[in-house]
């Protein structure tokens, strides 16, 4: 199963929520700017979601008590792959239209 890592999504995430709320302080030619950086983000977190990736986070712990040495190897799930979580990717891919719809709005209140 192919996964994300959870920090690299939130981050995504996070740049994304960013660009579009910092999109609307902005003037001239840097907030259309913006909402097409948002518009491609909240595009890949969608695809990411609607393709099936485990948004989890790995971790792995050595353990030595002087005499035996093991490892113990474990995943944390963010956000679970398959049908219980499509929903996600259509709010994502919301956001990514509505980037669009106030890019276009901007392009053409500005002409």
């Amino acid at each position: 199963m192919p996964t994300v890592e959870t920090g690299f999504f939130l981050l995504i995430l996070a740049l994304a929520v960013t660009f579009t709320f910092g999109a609307f302080k902005s003037v001239g030619n840097v907030k259309g700017i913006l909402h097409i950086i948002a518009l491609a983000l909240f595009a890949v977190l969608g695809a990411y979601t609607s393709a099936g990736y485990e948004i989890s986070t790995s971790h792995s712990t050595i353990y030595d008590d002087g005499f035996t040495q093991w490892n113990e190897t474990g995943t944390d799930v963010f956000m679970a792959s398959g049908t219980d979580t499509y929903w996600i990717s259509y709010v994502f891919m919301g956001l990514a239209m509505l980037n669009l719809i106030l890019f276009v709005k901007d392009v053409w209140t500005a002409t």
